[in-house]
């Protein structure tokens, strides 16, 4: 469909490699385990019965946690090309709108747009997006922003590719966002 296009559509390059990650030992096996889970979901539906558990049988969802710099994005660019997938990346700050609904439907449209292209998407800022919801009797502009978390939330439920997200304030996100991750 005509979509908007939310994001960025990138093609990471061949200085796109894990040799190139300066992250510790630990870092790089927790990397290699969510990558393990991507290549080897088929053996887990055919030997272990995953898909019963888990039915989106090409879900995975990743959260980098880090300062600036830290090698956040070149991680889900190596990622990406590892599996010969582009990235379609989204800042979360270029998708929120003043006019109500907006952001919403801008959000939908990331996931469309990285099933389109079959990419990895990879919501940067994602604290932005996924912090914790406001109670309600506060400011009633709130409403929308917890409207855009329950559009997350579903859109989460129904996604079937590879997500990855990456924060600088991992203890914002939301419980229930984080029991999806």
């Amino acid at each position: 469909g005509g979509e908007k296009e939310v994001g960025k559509l990138i093609e990471p390059n061949e200085l796109c490699t894990f040799e190139r990650l300066l992250v510790s030992d630990d870092i790089r096996k927790q990397i290699q385990m969510g990558i393990d889970l991507i290549q080897h979901r088929k053996d887990l539906d055919d030997d272990w019965g995953m898909n019963e558990i888990s039915p989106q049988q090409n879900r995975c969802i990743m959260n980098f946690v880090g300062p600036p710099g830290t090698g956040k994005t070149l991680t889900a660019k190596c990622i990406a090309k590892l599996l010969g997938k582009k990235l379609y990346q989204v800042d979360y700050s270029e998708m929120i709108s003043k006019w109500v609904g907006d952001t919403g439907k801008h959000i939908k449209a990331a996931f469309v747009n990285a099933k389109k292209h079959d990419a990895v998407l990879f919501w940067d800022e994602a604290d932005s997006l996924m912090s914790k919801r406001i109670e309600s009797g506060e400011e009633n502009g709130n409403t929308s922003i917890n409207q855009n978390r329950n559009i997350l939330m579903q859109e989460l439920d129904q996604y079937d590719g590879i997500m990855l997200t990456a924060t600088n304030f991992f203890k914002n996100y939301d419980e229930a966002l984080l029991r999806r991750i």
